[in-house]
């Protein structure tokens, strides 16, 4: 009798992909720095109050997630070519700036899961309510 295979090390038993995390900036030494997080939004609404979610695409490619979540960091700490806002880049600021990437791929695409929400008429996104635990 054949054994069942174990899930991969990146798939948990339910099948859903476990998620990478990425640090893209150490920031400050300390229990709690100040952290940004850069999410692959795991379901999208379409269009905005429809209550119809998709899969958001983002997380069909992890590439492509990393290239973004690398110019986002770029773009907030003025790495960019040619940039001449340099939010972040501050000396006295960007040393204390944690910044992290969250891919998940595999979970529904259910309210529960949808940070934001497309509008069907312009190319304007709606966040809902996010609580921060």
């Amino acid at each position: 009798m054949a054994k069942a295979k174990k899930p991969g090390r990146n798939v948990s038993r339910t099948g859903v992909k476990k998620p990478v995390e990425k640090v893209l900036r150490k920031g400050a030494r300390k229990r709690d720095p100040f952290t940004i997080v850069i999410v692959a939004n795991p379901a999208l609404e379409t269009p905005w109050k429809s209550g119809t979610f998709v899969a958001d695409p983002v997380t069909m490619n992890h590439a492509a997630f990393n290239a973004c979540a690398q110019y986002i960091l770029d773009a907030l700490f003025g790495t960019l070519r040619n940039q001449r806002e340099a939010l972040l880049a501050d000396p006295t600021i960007a040393p204390h700036v944690r910044v992290v990437s969250l891919f998940v791929a595999g979970l529904a695409a259910v309210d529960a899961n949808a940070l934001v929400a497309q509008d069907g008429v312009s190319n304007e996104w709606h966040f809902p309510d996010i609580y921060c635990v």
